[in-house]
């Protein structure tokens, strides 16, 4: 475990939507794979003809550019999609398929975009001392958003257990 956090308040959520992103499949429910336009500076720079999400379970595969106004889910349920672009819920932001890297911890929900973000949530989670940059938009970053019952110390130990049985998913 680390013993201090230096970078998390340099790091922002978007800075994690420029790798694969792991969702779960509609048509069958095992991990898909969303690629993202990793040479974009942001998300909102992204080119939408190389955003796409495929699944090697079933063969699901879709290109963001020419994602219908629906899809059907796993479970059967329709949802309607916009050309906006969600950062920080629980389904990935171009298709807002559920993640795959989501589990319930004590009736809050835990969650990662893909491994790297697991890897960020747990050197964050598990230092006890999490150093601010002094950066001007600092507040703005990952460090400085997470809420506040993942940063409990009571809790840390758990939370890192959690975040080890995410990462064996």
């Amino acid at each position: 475990m680390p013993n201090r956090s230096t970078d998390a308040y340099e790091t922002y959520l978007h800075d994690f939507l420029r790798e694969d992103l792991w969702v779960c499949c509609p048509g069958c429910g095992l991990k898909a794979v969303v690629k993202t336009d990793p040479g974009a500076d942001s998300f909102h720079a992204a080119d939408a003809s190389k955003i796409r999400v495929s699944c090697t379970g079933c063969g699901f595969s879709r290109r963001y550019a020419e994602q219908p106004d629906l899809l059907q889910s796993a479970e059967g349920s329709r949802r309607a999609f916009s050309a906006s672009v969600r950062a920080g819920r629980m389904c990935d932001p171009f298709f807002y398929l559920p993640l795959w890297l989501q589990t319930d911890f004590g009736g809050e929900l835990l969650w990662a975009y893909n491994p790297a973000h697991l890897r960020f949530l747990r050197h964050h989670i598990g230092a006890p001392l999490r150093e601010r940059s002094g950066e001007e938009h600092a507040n703005r970053s990952l460090g400085s958003r997470l809420p506040k019952w993942m940063l409990a110390s009571g809790k840390r130990e758990a939370l890192l257990r959690k975040l080890d049985q995410l990462a064996e998913k």
